[in-house]
């Protein structure tokens, strides 16, 4: 069977393939350029946007590896985590990194202000890929991982005082509603974006979202709705149809556009406001698994983050608990009132005149 040539569409700035008269985007859904078959041509992506190289599959340079360990095992998002990797090795040999190249890659990485966590997300699959080259004989021996920037799991909440603040500075009330709608429910604001009228169960007062964040796990994502959400999603003046919240040009807010309006407000971080409310559901007292089923998450040690101790919540504790070993004794009965000792009475002069008299003749 011919392998078909990839081209070039400069109208979307992609590479694609022929095959039997349809047009398969590399990269994207190249699997089905050649049936089952993989592909002699990936494409891999060097950014977020469109912006990447087509690389011909193999193991004779890193970009060749990468390009066939994608199209074997990888996806679109795992093109996009290799593509800074295969921009900053080029064509340089497998055997010729090492761990000193790793950690250039990585402060290489650093220099382009990407946070720490994707920056260990990039280093993980390349760290893949060499074992995989490791496994396949071809690469003699696999080098250490290198350090990364250490991930900062501190909570970034603002202060309320500061929060009513920054709401009172947004301008449209459209907008206004929207950040309140995100620090009331503490959803994720892309979910705030995107949430449509069809989502909101008024009888269960939730809002439930098939498509989310983390919908491959086939799992519907629920919101809980308080009086004050409620109160928002009510105050709407639209019909009940579409997309809750609408810009001034009729459209759902943008990703970008959300993020010029807070910060012209002061606010600088957008899922701030959804560490807020985590902090404020742990200062009412509730449980680490009630907050992580609140934001929907399944895995609690995602929302260890906000369990950083605080003063205030300390002494709330402390004033709360009560000591073991006064109430119940080790055996487990209660333990009986103790009667308070009588007092021991004073010697009398008599007593430390013998007293004295005695010392002296020993």
């Amino acid at each position: 069977m011919s392998q078909p040539t990839p081209r070039y569409d400069k109208s979307h700035s992609f590479w694609y393939c022929r095959h039997k008269g349809e047009k398969h985007y590399l990269g994207v859904d190249h699997e089905h350029v050649i049936g089952q078959q993989p592909p002699t041509w990936v494409w891999v992506k060097l950014d977020a946007k469109i912006r990447g190289v087509a690389v011909q599959v193999g193991t004779d340079t890193i970009v060749a590896a990468c390009a066939t360990w994608n199209a074997l095992y990888g996806s679109e998002w795992t093109s996009y985590l290799l593509g800074s990797f295969v921009e900053y090795v080029g064509d340089q040999k497998p055997e010729n990194i090492t761990r000193d190249v790793l950690s250039q890659y990585v402060a290489w990485l650093v220099l382009r202000k990407l946070s720490p966590k994707t920056i260990r997300h990039k280093i993980t699959y390349a760290m893949r890929v060499l074992r995989w080259l490791h496994d396949e004989n071809v690469l003699p021996r696999l080098p250490r991982a290198p350090r990364t920037p250490p991930i900062n799991l501190t909570p970034q909440d603002i202060p309320l005082e500061e929060l009513r603040t920054i709401i009172a500075k947004i301008g449209t009330p459209r907008c206004r509603r929207l950040v309140e709608f995100i620090v009331e429910t503490g959803c994720r604001p892309g979910e705030a974006r995107g949430l449509r009228w069809d989502c909101v169960r008024w009888d269960r007062r939730a809002c439930e979202l098939a498509q989310h964040k983390t919908s491959r796990t086939g799992k519907t994502r629920v919101i809980p709705l308080t009086n004050a959400a409620l109160d928002i999603l009510e105050s709407i003046p639209t019909q009940r149809t579409g997309f809750v919240f609408l810009s001034g040009l009729g459209k759902p807010y943008s990703r970008h556009g959300l993020r010029s309006i807070l910060r012209r407000a002061g606010l600088g971080k957008v899922y701030a406001l959804r560490h807020t409310r985590a902090q404020t559901i742990l200062d009412s007292g509730a449980d680490i698994a009630d907050v992580a089923a609140w934001l929907g998450h399944s895995n609690l040690a995602t929302v260890q983050r906000y369990a950083h101790v605080r003063a205030e919540r300390t002494r709330a504790l402390a004033s709360r608990l009560t000591s073991p070993l006064h109430d119940v004794p080790s055996g487990g009965r209660p333990r009986k009132a103790r009667k308070p000792a009588p007092p021991k009475p004073r010697p009398s002069r008599r007593q430390k005149s013998a007293t004295s008299r005695a010392r002296k003749a020993s």
